[in-house]
Formats: structure tokens, C-alpha cells, sequence
């Protein structure tokens, strides 16, 4: 499964910080939680990632947290991804009345398929 991100543009979309990470607990305990539980370990995103530029998911990227797995998910299988959005701390209301919209794409491809199938979607 590849997963991309496609936002907007303008003042609004280029001040949202935003994180994305695995969210698979410490040894697979406690994954699936959300930003209630637990500080990000195996990150997708860079540190200075905006909406406007997510770096890495603009492209588009592999889901795959598991080290021995080749990526393949199996039927019963989750995969927990968490995103985490934030506006800098002294924005004020400069951005007041601002809006920006985004999407998150995926697309399911063979396990054994290591094309990025976002260079051919339009």
C-alpha cells in the first residue's frame, strides 16, 4: 500500500506543521493508539514538514513499518499510520479567516510490485 499527501497551497497550508509516523508501540505493544498514547519513534515525516511541503509523502511513499516483511500486509493485518497537525506557537491571527484543504491518496499494489504507482496516476 502507498500512501501520498496533496494539500493546498497559500499562507495557511505553508504554517501547518504536520507529523506522520508508524504507530506501532514499543515491540508491537500498545500500536494503534493514536496521539493519546506515546510519542512518535518511527517517524515518516522530517521535522520541519508543512502541508505545503511534506516532504517524502509529495511523492508519495511505501507503507511499510516492518523490517522482515517485504511490505506485505495480509488479510487481518493493520497497519496504523498517525498524523499530527499544529499551527506554531505565536501565529496569533495573522492566519485568521485562512483555509486550506488536503487529501490523503492511497493505492494498493502486489507485494512484489516496488514501483511508485504515483508516477503514473495524474
Amino acid at each position: 500500500v502507498w500512501l501520498r499527501l496533496k494539500a493546498g497551497d497559500g499562507s495557511l497550508a505553508e504554517t501547518v506543521e504536520i507529523r506522520m509516523w508508524y504507530d506501532t508501540g514499543i515491540f508491537g505493544i500498545g500500536g494503534c493508539q493514536g496521539a493519546e498514547n506515546g510519542t512518535p519513534v518511527d517517524t515518516i515525516t522530517a521535522e520541519d514538514a508543512t502541508l505545503a511541503a511534506p516532504g517524502q509523502l509529495t511523492d508519495g511513499i511505501e507503507i511499510n513499518p516492518g523490517i522482515f516483511d517485504n511490505g506485505e500486509i495480509n488479510p487481518g493485518d493493520r497497519i496504523c499510520v498517525a498524523l499530527e497537525w499544529s499551527l506554531p506557537i505565536g501565529v496569533g491571527n495573522v492566519l485568521q479567516n485562512a483555509s486550506t484543504d488536503f487529501d490523503l491518496e492511497f493505492v494498493a499494489v502486489s507485494a512484489d510490485d516496488t514501483a511508485n504507482p504515483f508516477g503514473e496516476v495524474a
